[in-house]
């Protein structure tokens, strides 16, 4: 249930190496720079709705083979990375560091200024949910191990950025819904095991490469 804590301060759980779950309360707004800095076993977080803002390493856990699990709760609420960069390492734009999960959910939409890197580095299973419109550029490119996207919830996406699904090879089928609007280029590009897509009528032009080697 919601509380009064509002911030997970800097580095507060830095090192809690046998650190296994984290489930945050409701009423939390933001999760400060380095707040779970390699916590090497954290299996699995879930981000509440009320978090608005993710600060620069935060889980930064380069070592950890062992998070499988990730949630980002439906949200209205855009959720923006500080300084649009060095989500998880100093030098990366990734949520998860190196590691590949078994599940990520992305129940809102995400505000990056920059989108050079994946949100994540790689998940084998990913859930949009229903407050989610847009896909932003590079999203989940190269997510090799990807094969499976589902929509709990019906899709709304409206639009989905370049090369937001590039490269992901064990991909098998995508369903654009019926309210796609727009496509960046390259979005779907090397996903060879691509056996079906849906392609309504609302999107109002398919770009360059949007398929290329399918």
């Amino acid at each position: 249930r919601s509380g009064t804590l509002k911030i997970i301060p800097r580095d507060a759980f830095e090192k809690c190496y046998a650190l296994a779950s984290v489930t945050l309360c409701e009423g939390i707004e933001e999760i400060v720079v380095g707040a779970f800095y390699d916590t090497d076993s954290l299996k699995e977080i879930t981000i509440p709705a009320s978090v608005k803002k993710v600060g620069r390493a935060s889980f930064h856990c380069r070592g950890n083979q062992a998070m499988k699990r990730m949630i980002l709760s439906d949200s209205d609420i855009p959720l923006e990375f500080a300084n649009g960069t060095d989500l998880t390492s100093y030098g990366s734009e990734y949520l998860t560091d190196d590691i590949t999960l078994d599940y990520f959910y992305l129940g809102r939409d995400i505000n990056r200024v920059k989108t050079g890197n994946p949100l994540v580095y790689n998940t084998k299973k990913l859930g949009i949910g229903p407050k989610v419109t847009a896909i932003d550029d590079n999203a989940f490119l190269n997510c090799s191990e990807l094969t499976t996207v589902t929509f709990p919830g019906g899709s709304y996406l409206k639009s989905i950025g370049a090369d937001s699904f590039n490269n992901c090879k064990k991909m098998t089928s995508f369903n654009l819904g019926d309210k796609l609007t727009s496509m960046g280029e390259h979005s779907f590009r090397d996903c060879q095991l691509l056996e079906s897509i849906s392609i309504p009528g609302t999107l109002k032009l398919i770009p360059t490469d949007a398929f290329e080697r399918c």
